[in-house]
């Protein structure tokens, strides 16, 4: 009996209960079917999780079910046509769910790194991958796996191990970089901006509130009350007051990490915290409070004997950055810089401020935000309102320091956190 009018649909099926009588994963039995050139309802390719899907489908056995993912609703319908025998589909199920429970827990690894490691050349995340049986364990970005002609194609990805290694060396048990932080200063010239911001908002949720509750009023009178135009009015306005509520606790909370006067205190107990010995949820959550992101850009030119890695680190909460340089092999890492990403203080960004005047003055004639636009507009280049000397949102110029200090370490040395 079937319940398709397509008969070969039905022997597919058919062969693949028997497969899994036999024993056979659904990968293999997926194996067998792109080889026979079986095609699926969809003209997709078949894969393990299609044939769990046909397995486990009652259908086959007469059954139609209704409400499968609501409980309080779910029924079954009994058919009187059915491709599998019930006791058949019933048997191939009892050793599917046995064999499924004999399998095991799939091993888990720690992936120190992977929240915070980013692609140089796409912006995606880089992921772990550790395999027992292999040396080849490694953070790579997301999108040169799931593309084959991604833009960064280029780019490389790193060994889990030896990057673990670098990272822990460099927050933990190098004395440059806790001096630097622990006596950085607290960038006045941010916090003045966003205060500033904050203020703004502020003031657009408080005439928002105003209007929402205007509209509300209207809505009270009967007259109105099935006002279309009215209606959308004041949903459109109760969203925004939503999304203006959100904007300023995030600014808030972006306030208070840098304004944090006990920032620097805190980083130096952070750094002070770490042991060889610590638990890995302790390590991981060190790491993340200390760095935001790493940037990872590889460079594959002839002349760079197989290659350069370079390694941008941007830590949390302080407008500080280094920037690491390492050969292909990744047990020596070179720190080339110590970059401080905008001003300081105010007095700092308001030198900045004409300084960048004085140059677009001198080299392009502009003197003037008008200028600054269509100058712009004429040669097609992006506005970035950070770098607009006119702007309140002008953060000033980078300052680097070169470090020309070196992180070197052994095969013998890596540390490995599973």
């Amino acid at each position: 009996m079937t319940v398709f009018s397509n008969e070969d649909e039905a022997e597919h099926v058919r062969k693949i209960f028997q497969w899994k009588l036999e024993g056979l994963g659904n990968y293999i039995i997926a194996k067998k079917l792109i080889e026979s050139k079986v095609p699926t309802r969809q003209n997709s390719n078949w894969r393990g999780v299609t044939v769990d899907g046909i397995i486990k489908n009652k259908i086959y056995k007469g059954i139609r079910e209704w409400n499968k993912d609501d409980l309080e609703n779910y029924f079954e319908v009994n058919l009187d046509k059915y491709i599998i025998d019930p006791e058949l589909w019933d048997k191939v199920n009892k050793v599917y769910k046995e064999n499924i429970k004999n399998v095991g827990k799939k091993q888990q690894f720690n992936y120190l790194l992977d929240d915070i490691l980013y692609c140089g050349k796409c912006g995606q995340k880089y992921f772990g991958k550790k395999r027992v049986q292999s040396t080849d364990s490694s953070y790579r970005c997301r999108g040169m796996v799931k593309f084959a002609n991604h833009v960064c194609r280029d780019n490389r990805g790193v060994n889990i191990e030896k990057m673990d290694t670098f990272v822990i060396k460099h927050l933990f048990e190098n004395k440059s970089l806790k001096e630097l932080l622990i006596n950085a200063p607290k960038n006045e010239g941010e916090l003045s901006v966003l205060r500033q911001n904050l203020a703004d908002l502020t003031k657009k949720k408080d005439a928002e509130i105003k209007n929402k509750n205007k509209l509300y009023k209207l809505l009270s009178n009967p007259d109105l009350e099935y006002d279309d135009q009215l209606i959308n009015d004041y949903t459109k306005s109760k969203n925004k007051l939503g999304k203006l509520t959100d904007e300023i606790n995030e600014l808030s909370q972006k306030i208070a990490e840098v304004g944090n006067l006990k920032r620097n205190d805190l980083t130096k107990t952070l750094i002070e915290s770490y042991t060889k010995d610590i638990d890995f949820g302790i390590l991981k959550k060190l790491v993340n409070s200390l760095i935001e992101r790493i940037e990872i850009d590889y460079d594959r030119k002839p002349s760079s004997h197989g290659g350069v890695f370079q390694f941008k680190i941007k830590y949390k909460n302080f407008e500080e950055s280094s920037l690491f340089m390492s050969k292909s092999t990744l047990y020596e890492y070179f720190w080339i810089g110590y970059n401080r990403t905008q001003s300081i203080t105010p007095e700092d960004l308001e030198e900045d401020r004409e300084m960048e005047k004085g140059i677009l003055s001198y080299k392009f004639k502009i003197n003037s935000e008008e200028d600054y636009l269509n100058y712009l507009k004429e040669n097609s280049l992006e506005l970035k309102d950070e770098e607009n000397p006119w702007s309140k949102n002008f953060i000033g110029n980078e300052i680097s320091t070169s470090m020309n200090e070196k992180i070197i370490f052994t095969k013998e040395e890596l540390i490995n956190v599973n």
